[in-house]
């Protein structure tokens, strides 16, 4: 939203129509939406043309959900399953966007988490799946720098969101989704 009032035109991806519908209304420009799993090749097809129609120059990716699990009832289809949707849906929507970015000479973003910096008691797949991310940025950029296209990776604290909502633990420096985004645009 904040991206919006400072006059970009976005391009909303998401598996919530609601939720997408809600952020459209809320933005000042034009916003595009496109609905659907970023797994599924067709939804990566209508990212893939929408970047190449509206000549993105950045794309901020996503994607983060948690699922707490204790170190002695690890299970490997549930880390599995996180790192999907965390980690793999992201390098997919890469996948699309990256050809935009090369011929805007554009910025990638993606969201990792100060949990990429360590472990987190009953984290381990989500502190995994955000270390990934951290990495793969890095990688990214060392390669796509030559290229024109900057690659950063960001990695927040504790954000007010219903992710965190289900913490029964301390958050120290918890801050708003609003503050957030101001920290990260700036």
């Amino acid at each position: 939203i904040e991206l919006s009032n400072l006059g970009a035109k976005l391009i909303l991806c998401g598996r919530n129509q609601e939720r997408l519908d809600k952020v459209k209304r809320m933005c000042v420009n034009h916003s595009e939406l496109i609905v659907g799993d970023l797994l599924e090749v067709s939804t990566q097809v209508k990212i893939r043309e929408s970047a190449s129609r509206n000549q993105i120059s950045l794309a901020i990716l996503n994607a983060g959900t948690n699922d707490y699990m204790d170190a002695d009832q690890f299970n490997a289809d549930r880390t599995n399953n996180l790192m999907i949707q965390n980690y793999f849906s992201m390098t997919h929507c890469i996948e699309a966007v990256l050809p935009a970015l090369l011929k805007s000479k554009g910025q990638l973003a993606l969201m990792s988490s100060l949990a990429a910096y360590g472990g987190m008691p009953r984290s381990a797949a989500y502190c995994g799946s955000k270390s990934a991310i951290r990495a793969l940025s890095q990688s990214l950029d060392l390669e796509l720098r030559g290229k024109g296209v900057s690659v950063t990776c960001i990695c927040p604290g504790f954000v007010k969101t219903p992710l965190t909502d289900v913490n029964t633990f301390q958050m120290p420096f918890l801050i708003s989704p609003d503050k957030a985004s101001s920290y990260i645009i700036s």
